[in-house]
This record gives structure tokens, C-alpha cells and sequence, in this order.
């Protein structure tokens, strides 16, 4: 993979300088496929959880197989050193928000684009956009896709994190004069575990929570409030993009989760787990019932099926490339793997 830095400022006072890899693509060659891949990292999770897949599909297909391929890391992500500037109003340390990781991306399209596929109009049907997704990453390929209608063909959405309630209303609130804790014994559950398990998600995954890199949550509910709207409009006014949504593998997400933030897997089993299925059901809804495919269980993966399974996600963008073309010209067939 080539490496670079490419600035983007958007609304900042000042042009920060993200890290990019990327392959399947040289500066000043437009004879290259007008269709572009590009990877979207969860927050505090580098490009290199990508690297698996790349790996994959490099072995499959070569390197000169593959349609271009784009990599990067937010400011305070990975090799991006440059950190953003605090904004009034917001905690100290994140002042940028999910919306605003929109206008980057999409700053850094027009000149990723421009320079290495010879494409100037990003947003007017020139180019075949294909956002890959993981976590938080989904709800920012989300939101380009509300912001810039039209643009995107295709989502693959790994994993993405419920964005349609505060993450910590997914446990049973012991102090509710609902709460059932005579049903719950039953079970093995306790009204005490119900508050830690609400204390832990919220204070790591809450729309309130902070994180190394120092992207906001802040205002993610509000644009994403429904898992299955707003509708998205496809690429030249299509009646939607392709969708594919892969969530974890049950079997294996509790104990992930239990030994990453200490919540028993009891918790998510019971609670965490069943929500998170019902979210990917009605997620794949945005987009029109023939361009739709999913919820897939990732059988084996945990949060970053990327680095997990990465043949089933391999198989997954396989599929989209032959749907939009160009297809991979590699050591293998496309028609081989379907």
C-alpha cells in the first residue's frame, strides 16, 4: 500500500493532515476504474484493523487486481498525529462530532479523488462510491450518504453501532417502578448488576462518553434516531444504494465484551446482544427491498469483523464490486466466488 498525508480543514481555523494508505491507484492516471472503496474506521480504532482484509483480497486478486482501495485515520486516530481544536460548547479535547467527520471524508474524497483517479466531480455521478464500515464508522457512512444524496452506490456496514437510543436504556433501569426484579432472580440477574451494567456501557459508549481520539457522540442520536430512517437516495438518483449490513456472531460477542469493559455475559446475552440483532434487522431497511441484503452473522467475529472473518467480509465487497463493476482482475474469477 502507498502512503501519503492529505490536509483537509473544513470548518477548523486551521488544516489538519490526515494519514491515508490506499492502493489501486497513481496520481495523474485517469484510465483507472471510476469506482473507489473506502474503508471507515469505528472511533479509537485504527486503519491497521483493516489490514487483514486487505491482506486477503491482495492474495486473491494481486495487487494490480484490485479496484482503488482507500484507507485513513481521523485526527487522533492511529498515525494521524495532528489532533483537533477544542470548539465552545463541547468537552474539552472533542470538538469535533460525527457530522463534522462527514465533511472531512468528504473533503478528503474531492482530493484524494482528483489527484490519484482523475475525477473532479465526486457528487455528480463521475464516480462509484462504495462506503466499507465498522462501528461508529457506519453511522458516518450514514450521515455522508443523508449529506451528499446521490453519491453513494453502495454501504457495507460491519457491526454498526445503534445510534437509536442511549446505549445504556438497552439494560432494564433498576429504579423504575417497572422493573420486574422478582423475574429477573429467576434468571440469575440482580437489580444491582442491571445498575452497573447501565454505569459501564454509558460511561464508555453513551452519547456523552469521551474517547482517545476525541470525536463527540454528543449529537449522533438526534440525525440517526430510527435505525431503518432516513431512506437513502442511490447514485444518479437510484432508488437507493446497495446495503449490506453483517452484524457480530452471538456466540462469541459476550465473552469479547465480557473481557474487553468487564459487562457479565449474562448482560449481554440477555439484553445487549438481542437489541443490537433487532437494530441490524431494521437498519438494512434504508435503502429499497431489491438493494437490500442482511442482517449476516459473521460466525466467528466479534465487534471487528474485519479483522476477524475477513473472508466474509472479502466475499461481501466481492459481491458489490460485481454488482457495480468494474470487477477485480486478479488470480481469480469474480463468477468464482459467488
Amino acid at each position: 500500500m502507498d502512503k501519503v498525508h492529505i490536509p483537509v480543514k473544513g470548518t477548523r481555523n486551521t488544516t489538519v493532515h490526515l494519514s491515508c494508505s490506499f492502493l489501486g491507484a497513481a496520481p495523474g492516471n485517469p484510465s483507472v476504474p471510476s469506482t473507489l472503496t473506502v474503508f471507515l474506521n469505528g472511533i479509537d480504532a485504527p486503519q491497521a484493523l483493516w489490514y487483514p482484509l486487505v491482506k486477503t483480497l491482495q492474495k486473491r486478486y494481486g495487487i494490480k487486481g484490485l479496484p482503488p482501495i482507500l484507507l485513513f485515520d481521523r485526527p487522533g486516530q492511529g498515525t494521524t498525529t495532528d489532533r483537533n481544536a477544542d470548539t465552545l460548547g463541547r468537552p474539552k479535547d472533542h470538538g469535533r462530532d460525527l457530522r463534522d467527520a462527514v465533511q472531512d471524508l468528504n473533503e478528503l474524497l474531492l482530493t484524494f479523488t482528483a489527484t490519484y483517479l482523475g475525477i473532479t466531480n465526486v457528487q455528480f455521478g463521475e464516480l462509484r462510491l462504495i462506503l466499507v464500515a465498522n462501528s461508529a464508522g457506519c453511522a458516518i457512512a450514514r450521515l455522508y450518504a443523508m449529506a451528499y444524496p446521490g453519491t453513494v452506490d453502495a454501504l457495507l456496514l460491519l457491526d454498526s453501532i445503534p445510534t437509536n437510543d442511549d446505549i445504556d436504556n438497552f439494560f432494564p433501569d433498576p429504579d423504575s417502578e417497572r422493573f420486574d426484579e422478582h423475574g429477573l432472580l429467576k434468571m440469575g440477574i440482580t437489580r444491582d448488576m442491571c445498575r452497573q451494567s447501565r454505569k459501564i456501557i454509558l460511561q464508555l459508549y453513551g452519547s456523552q462518553a469521551a474517547s482517545r481520539e476525541g470525536l463527540w457522540r454528543g449529537t449522533l442520536p438526534d440525525p440517526l434516531a430510527r435505525a431503518d430512517e432516513p431512506k437513502l437516495v442511490g447514485n444518479r438518483g437510484t432508488n437507493g444504494p446497495f446495503v449490506t449490513v453483517v452484524g457480530h456472531d452471538p456466540a462469541v460477542f459476550p465473552a469479547q465484551v465480557e473481557k474487553l469493559i468487564k459487562l457479565p455475559g449474562i448482560m449481554t446475552k440477555t439484553y445487549f446482544d438481542p437489541a443490537w440483532q433487532a437494530f441490524n434487522e431494521r437498519l438494512v431497511t434504508i435503502t429499497s427491498p431489491e438493494k437490500r441484503k442482511g442482517p449476516i452473522i459473521a460466525k466467528g467475529a466479534g465487534h471487528y469483523i474485519m479483522k476477524e472473518t475477513p473472508e466474509i467480509v472479502a466475499d461481501e465487497l466481492l459481491e458489490l464490486w460485481a454488482k457495480l463493476g468494474p470487477q477485480p482482475r486478479g488470480r481469480e474469477g469474480i463468477a468464482s466466488r459467488l
